[in-house]
């Protein structure tokens, strides 16, 4: 760590994130982090990327709020983003690190490789949102009710996968044995 960074325990947030919650409570943007709370933390100081939803209503001001703060949109091929994100990148000098947004503007759930389910309660669980730490969260309720829909989703396919796969791989009973099994 170069001399004058912040060091994490002194920290509740990396300065850039602390910066660019604040920003977007004054410019009246609705947003949360909506993912993998557990580890919000890291997210906070940067350690992590945001996951941030942010309401349709307010994508423009979210976008002049982060290029007030110095981000940088980033360019994905379409084929590995799910639709309705764009990533922004940003130096934060103070804690030593680039802080990576996630900006959602849907809520797109599903298998890694796929994300092809929407689920269209962006703003509900938007207004749910409070802030209990530098960065809105969603209610508890819907936070759980998407985690348990995106892992159902996330893990249904695998299993479909190998559950394909083991039945391909089975070798097929010879037509003397079915026969033989008819009778």
């Amino acid at each position: 760590m170069r001399v004058g960074a912040v060091r994490p325990e002194q920290a509740s947030a990396a300065p850039l994130v602390e910066r660019l919650a604040a920003e977007l409570d004054v410019a009246g943007v609705a947003y949360c982090h909506f993912k993998s709370n557990r580890f919000l933390r890291r997210a906070e100081l940067a350690e992590t990327d945001l996951d941030l939803l942010v309401s349709r209503r307010h994508v423009r001001d979210f976008r002049r709020v982060l290029d007030s703060c110095g981000f940088v949109g980033a360019v994905r091929p379409q084929a590995t983003s799910p639709p309705g994100v764009a990533h922004y990148f940003a130096y934060d000098a103070a804690a030593d690190r680039f802080v990576h947004v996630h900006a959602h503007r849907q809520l797109i759930v599903g298998h890694d490789r796929t994300k092809n389910y929407r689920l269209p309660i962006e703003e509900p669980f938007l207004a749910s949102a409070s802030k209990t730490s530098v960065l809105p969260t969603p209610a508890p309720a819907f936070e759980y009710v998407l985690l348990v829909i995106r892992m159902v989703l996330k893990y249904a396919v695998i299993d479909e996968m190998v559950w394909t796969g083991a039945r391909r791989s089975r070798p097929r009973p010879s037509r003397s044995e079915r026969e033989e099994h008819a009778h």
